[in-house]
């Protein structure tokens, strides 16, 4: 960061940098797939995006002020990237629509308080960290306790798991005094960011799209509709024959454990009807499938 860039090298870092934001696209997709009220989610993704661009150009260009002071647009970015994740476990969480906006608000101000106190520390980042966590663990330990357990997917969460923890290392990596390779650091960051919120977002969706997926859908917006068949478009809702059997597995199991006492199991009608819902998938994908 001590650096003074010139020439090819504000252009690279340029280049990285838009490349570190594009994850957000997708995730903005998924919000506009999910169908359900995600405005103000997608408001926060914007607004992370601009700040990440708009320190990055202000840093990289010596620039005193971009609208901005630049430590203002670093301040903007980690508060938007807080909300992004607390917006996110509130929702893993399940929390109350009654009770989402004061949560969130909350620790909206918080965030914020910490920040114009001191970006740069540690208690910045810990402080939201910790209180999101412990609000996920209290509404799925103590408030939901003796509710039915949502559908989870194993794949989405595991995927977005490991894009976290790299955040995390990147995050280290960029203030650690051994490396000095600032600008990399920070972009891999928000990278992992946006790719890991792409995949928990879809923690509780049967029918996730994968970023190859996502491209394909992308391409088939280019070529027409049946080349977005061909690209994936269909194929995001295609569920496997392993998927089928799993779940024809877990029924069996849940019918089997019915009779004892503690256990949350799923009704059998619940279970015939996500059984019929998969098979459907899967009728409409040979026929989508033939017409192409």
């Amino acid at each position: 960061m001590q650096h003074d860039y010139q020439g090819l090298e504000r252009v690279l870092i340029l280049v990285l940098t838009l490349l570190s934001i594009l994850p957000y696209l997708p995730t903005a997709y998924i919000f506009a797939k999910q169908q359900k009220h995600k405005g103000n989610d997608i408001i926060i993704l914007l607004a992370l995006a601009i700040s990440q661009l708009m320190y990055k150009v202000s840093l990289t260009f010596k620039y005193d002020s971009l609208y901005l002071a630049t430590s203002s647009w670093r301040k903007l970015l980690n508060i938007f990237t807080q909300q992004a994740f607390t917006s996110l476990l509130l929702n893993l969480a399940r929390c109350p629509k009654h009770l989402h906006g004061y949560i969130f608000g909350s620790f909206f101000f918080l965030t914020i308080m910490l920040q114009e106190h001191n970006p740069l520390s540690a208690t910045a980042s810990l402080v939201p960290f910790l209180l999101n966590t412990l609000t996920f663990w209290y509404f799925h330990c103590f408030h939901h306790k003796g509710h039915r357990i949502p559908y989870v997917n194993t794949r989405t969460t595991i995927d977005g798991t490991l894009w976290y923890v790299l955040s995390i290392v990147a995050y280290v990596g960029a203030f650690h005094g051994l490396f000095d390779f600032y600008y990399f650091f920070q972009d891999m960051a928000v990278f992992s960011n946006g790719m890991s919120l792409f995949y928990t977002w879809q923690t509780y969706e049967k029918g996730d799209i994968s970023i190859s997926q996502y491209l394909g859908i992308v391409k088939g917006w280019y070529f027409g509709e049946e080349k977005a068949s061909e690209y994936g478009l269909v194929q995001s809702q295609k569920i496997s024959k392993e998927d089928l059997e799993r779940m024809r597995l877990k029924a069996q199991r849940k019918k089997n454990s019915q009779g004892k006492q503690g256990i949350i199991t799923w009704s059998d009608s619940d279970e015939e009807e996500r059984l019929t819902e998969a098979s459907s998938h899967n009728q409409s994908f040979t026929m989508s499938k033939q017409k192409v």
